[in-house]
């Protein structure tokens, strides 16, 4: 490796973005006990960062609970509202409304 100049990858030290702040407040899981039985009742989202070589993209994407299909994903490269409400507004317009949207964002 040293005669060819590369290195081996390893896990790098952690980002601090998924690391709770501890005087937030914890709220319990509201659907821990709801029976999933068909599409279009739970719907989840979330967002994730995605890094690139001299920045970062933001992917935010909505699942349907029952099918684990995605029925929306944006790619943006800036975290700002429009992410959320753009890939919203894209599933609301594709599936009509679910009975419950459960997210964190």
């Amino acid at each position: 490796m040293q005669i060819m100049n590369i290195q081996g990858l390893h896990p790098r030290k952690k980002m601090n973005t998924s690391v709770p702040n501890k005087t937030s407040r914890k709220y319990p899981y509201l659907l821990k006990e709801t029976d999933i039985t068909r599409p279009n009742q739970v719907w989840a989202s979330d967002i994730s960062y995605i890094r690139l070589k001299n920045c970062f993209a933001y992917l935010c994407a909505i699942i349907d609970l029952h099918t684990r299909a995605i029925v929306s994903h944006k790619l943006f490269n800036t975290m700002d509202d429009n992410l959320v409400a753009s890939t919203i507004e894209d599933a609301l317009l594709r599936y009509g409304k679910p009975e419950i949207f459960n997210s964190v964002i």
